[in-house]
């Protein structure tokens, strides 16, 4: 992989593409920042700042980029490099909410470090605590300690971001590495590297226009799940207030047994019909019912391209099938248009297309990201989706944080122009999670969609029971 600096273990090759694609395209109004939040059950305790750095100095060590920071070439003409910070002070990333925190301020708090960018002058990640926390929820304890992780999109994404908390959370801190060797290679200056990235840029542009005519000959030949658009909605704004945050826990086990009345359905399955039931249900009731159906982005997990890239997904657009008043058959409909949005992503064309963006130098990724549209609208249609539902497994059973142990874990997304709602699945145990961000302008009345929410759950275990045989 080119060049290792001893200390951090990091390469000093430039990263890729696609992670470098979140330093670009960030904007005050579309904020690159992963944010998750771990509860742990404080049963009276309390730690002071100092015990809470203690803590985290034992841990840097679990990832090199803790303690290192990008560094960007002249004019942008090779992709940002990992180098060690040597101005790193803990006391920069660390906080402690001083005092108790009730769950309404807990949740301006949250709020505020959703919608605010992160210094790429420092290592971009961020540890908040916040204790004594009350009314997170039924089976959580009212003495919560709610430890929120914020890292920048550049670090990698919502998969490998959980893989770093596992490490940090542990109840043994991992072991220090030892420092890597230099392993050779050589990169040429990037001013020397621009004739051979201009030639690049062109190729990737040439590459594209024939990857995109493929698929639409694949689709219309029906190899390919066309991704149409979507009605546009209240949603598919531009962003106007701030967001606000609702959280929801479900029974694990409740909803395998929703899950299992639809053969091949899944529990992420089950979430996009309860979501997209709830709505289509909130935009009646305001008035502003859609003419068609709902659609949401869902980030699909990516096993076996572009290796060197952090942030290993790819959005696809699914249809909620919300024109269709059966619960149980909407599940049945959103669980076959997730599959094949999956299949979608396998094809040899989509995933040529994807290559191409290995393809584009740094200068071309930097130019293309500052232009790209926040929401694509035609004929009053979105080709954006009408939400954004992530879900990410946390694999946190079994976590720590300062002698306390892990009830739940919840993760928020950010909002954009065009994106002004978003919805973030997540469990442990036995629990899942499902968080809400929205703008206030979009959704004043949060506490309606919330019961929104439980009721089209509720439709949809009724349904599940009314539909199950008897038995003799």
């Amino acid at each position: 992989m080119g060049e290792y600096n001893g200390r951090s273990g990091l390469p000093s090759l430039p990263i890729a593409a696609r992670d470098a694609a979140n330093i670009y395209g960030e904007t005050d109004r579309s904020p690159a920042t992963i944010v998750d939040a771990y509860v742990f059950d404080g049963a009276g305790r309390r730690v002071t700042e100092e015990q809470v750095l203690e803590w985290m100095a034992a841990r840097t060590h679990a990832s090199p980029v803790l303690t290192s920071t990008l560094r960007r070439a002249w004019a942008d003409l090779e992709y940002p490099r990992w180098v060690q910070d040597p101005a790193f002070d803990l006391r920069d990333h660390v906080t402690v909410v001083p005092g108790d925190t009730d769950w309404e301020s807990a949740r301006w708090i949250l709020a505020g470090l959703v919608h605010a960018r992160m210094d790429l002058a420092r290592p971009p990640w961020g540890m908040t605590v916040m204790q004594g926390v009350s009314g997170l929820g039924a089976g959580i304890p009212d003495d919560a300690t709610l430890v929120v992780l914020r890292f920048h999109h550049s670090i990698g994404d919502a998969v490998a971001t959980a893989a770093l908390a596992r490490q940090l959370f542990a109840i043994r801190p991992p072991e220090a590495p030892s420092p890597s060797p230099v392993r050779g290679g050589w990169s040429p200056p990037p001013v020397v590297a621009l004739p051979r990235n201009v030639v690049r840029y062109g190729s990737a542009l040439v590459a594209g226009i024939l990857t995109a005519q493929l698929e639409d000959r694949a689709v219309r030949r029906g190899e390919l799940a066309s991704e149409g658009p979507s009605p546009r909605t209240r949603f598919n704004r531009k962003l106007a207030g701030v967001p606000r945050l609702a959280v929801l826990h479900f029974d694990l086990a409740e909803l395998r047994a929703v899950r299992a009345s639809v053969e091949g359905a899944t529990i992420n399955d089950v979430v996009l019909t309860v979501v997209g039931g709830a709505m289509v249900d909130y935009l009646s009731e305001t008035g502003e019912r859609p003419a068609g159906s709902l659609s949401t982005k869902m980030p699909i997990a990516l096993t076996d391209d572009d290796v060197d890239s952090a942030n290993k997904f790819a959005l696809a657009l699914v249809d909620l099938h919300t024109d269709v008043e059966s619960v149980r058959d909407r599940l049945r409909l959103v669980s076959g248009s997730t599959r094949a949005a999956k299949e979608r992503q396998k094809h040899p064309v989509v995933a040529a297309r994807r290559g191409n963006v290995r393809r584009i130098p740094a200068f071309a990724t930097r130019f293309l990201g500052f232009r790209a549209p926040r929401s694509e609208e035609e004929d009053g249609a979105t080709r954006t989706g009408n939400t954004l539902i992530s879900n990410v497994p946390s694999g946190c059973a079994g976590a720590t944080f300062c002698g306390a142990p892990i009830v739940a874990t919840f993760g928020m997304l950010t909002l954009s122009d065009g994106d002004r709602i978003a919805h973030f699945v997540s469990s442990v145990g036995e629990r899942l999670s499902l968080t809400v961000t929205v703008d206030s302008t979009a959704m004043p009345d949060l506490d309606r969609y919330e019961r929104l929410l439980r009721r089209e759950y509720d439709k949809l275990r009724a349904d599940v029971r009314d539909e199950a045989p008897s038995t003799p």
